[in-house]
């Protein structure tokens, strides 16, 4: 294996998080441990970042939006030593429960009423086989239902139509609402969205077909930005701010956040060129 394969598969799993490693002669965290890996491996490939966007894929999402911000592997070293890992082991088990309960809420697929035709005529021998026609991946209508009744990363408690996360991806893109500034101009403008708004029909609420208005004087969603307060620098959990978004920008800002953070997972840098390309597999939610 190449240095800079070795590179991009060098990972940490969310159960390692809060342990300890052994680097050269002293013990440290296994996310420090991880960092000192990938920086040290990077410099015998000599690479000054190129491959860092790919190499954070590779550990929990709740970490790698600590590290999100990260342009070279030595800020990436020093940002891991910052890291407050109790409060990313908290994130990391909310959004394995989150993910959980989105599993258990979308369910299997509803079997084809002619599956047992096709199972049928496929165990058939006859003299001419047909061509193999190429399996498209399209959006699906499938019941949702969640214990609490409540909803699970904007699962509605009823029927939805389940759309592929690189589609949500490439609609949240082409539709992207910026926020406007905080000046009268923005403030008239923002209104006007508000008061033009309107929700999912099944949720109630925003998603990447109903984008919310942005708070003016925010920034744009996806910008790795504080769920509260809509500005940069901080996480939710450690925000301090005493006048937080509209709940609904809120919801949309935490959606938003989940759609690309998930649909990063369906982009590789490739170490000879360095250009991201999208998978050709549908991806996982």
């Amino acid at each position: 294996m190449t240095l800079a394969k070795e590179l991009l598969v060098h990972g940490l799993l969310e159960g390692e998080l809060g342990t300890k490693k052994k680097w050269h002669s002293s013990e440290v965290e296994a996310h420090v441990w991880w960092a000192y890996k990938a920086a040290a491996i990077a410099s015998e490939v000599g690479d000054r970042g190129a491959l860092l966007p790919s190499a954070i894929l590779n550990i929990p999402e709740a970490l790698c939006d600590e590290v999100s911000n990260c342009h070279t592997w030595d800020g990436l070293v020093e940002m891991m030593n910052k890291v407050n890992i109790g409060k990313v082991k908290h994130i990391a088990q909310r959004e394995q429960c989150l993910r959980a309960l989105e599993r258990r809420a979308i369910g299997p697929a509803p079997d084809s009423p002619t599956k047992h035709i096709r199972m049928a005529l496929a165990r058939t021998t006859i003299a001419v086989q047909p061509p193999i026609q190429p399996l498209v991946f399209n959006p699906v209508s499938i019941p949702v239902t969640t214990n609490t009744g409540g909803t699970a990363r904007g699962v509605p408690s009823c029927n939805r139509t389940y759309t592929p996360i690189t589609v949500r991806y490439a609609t949240l893109v082409a539709r992207v609402l910026k926020a406007p500034p905080n000046t009268a101009e923005g403030q008239a403008l923002y209104a006007k969205q508000k008061a033009g708004w309107q929700p999912n029909p099944d949720t109630q609420g925003p998603d990447e077909n109903h984008l919310y208005p942005l708070t003016p004087g925010t920034v744009d969603v996806g910008s790795n930005e504080c769920y509260n307060c809509g500005m940069q620098g901080h996480q939710s959990g450690a925000c301090r701010s005493t006048k937080g978004v509209p709940d609904l920008e809120r919801t949309w800002r935490q959606i938003a956040g989940y759609i690309i953070r998930t649909a990063r997972k369906c982009y590789v840098v490739t170490p000879d060129t360095g250009v991201s390309l999208l998978l050709q597999t549908p991806c996982a939610r």
